[in-house]
């Protein structure tokens, strides 16, 4: 899994919005939390989870749907590679991800887990912002490959070439089964 580049760059202070050492501890800040992430356990302290109020996992108590009385433990069904990300923010006041994990896919955990983009630490920050771009231009494309594939009657007969090369072109770049070029590309 490849990570953001920080050698010799530290994640300014101004970051972290709030912290323990900016909060009035509580008597049950180091009872130990089990959270059950997609069938990974993570074990964490309250204390860690206040450390960003508010936020969902700061919410939590024994009696959210996501709590099982049995096993003493939250589930939760959600990615639990993307969760590791997410719970360092929780202990370090700022957020590293994987670079080879889709932008959207961060975007939906972060709406998810009620955490802003400005969680993610300045480097890995700035390329989830450039793949978010891609992704949105990808969207876009879509769309108009899909408006025009769905276009009832060509105007001419090279319209209609036309249309049948881009229908090719978005099967080549959508579908990766479609042929042994589209697995290669």
């Amino acid at each position: 899994m490849q990570q953001c580049n920080t050698v010799g760059w530290q994640e300014p202070e101004v970051e972290v919005s709030t912290n323990s050492r900016h909060r009035i501890p509580k008597p049950d800040d180091l009872d130990i939390m089990v959270l059950n992430i997609g069938g990974r356990r993570f074990k964490t302290t309250k204390g860690t989870l206040r450390n960003h109020p508010n936020s969902k996992l700061a919410r939590l108590n024994k009696t959210c749907e996501e709590f099982d009385s049995v096993k003493d433990e939250y589930f939760f069904d959600r990615n639990s590679v993307l969760f590791e990300c997410i719970l360092d923010y929780y202990r370090y006041g700022f957020m590293h991800v994987s670079l080879d994990v889709c932008a959207n896919k961060i975007s939906e955990e972060l709406d998810y887990w009620e955490l802003a983009s400005e969680t993610i630490a300045g480097g890995c920050r700035q390329k989830y912002r450039e793949m978010m771009h891609e992704y949105a231009t990808y969207l876009v494309l879509k769309k108009e490959f899909e408006h025009d594939l769905n276009v009832d009657k060509p105007q001419s007969v090279e319209m209609s070439a036309v249309q049948n090369l881009r229908k090719k072109i978005w099967k080549f770049l959508d579908d990766i089964e479609s042929s042994k070029p589209a697995m290669v590309w």
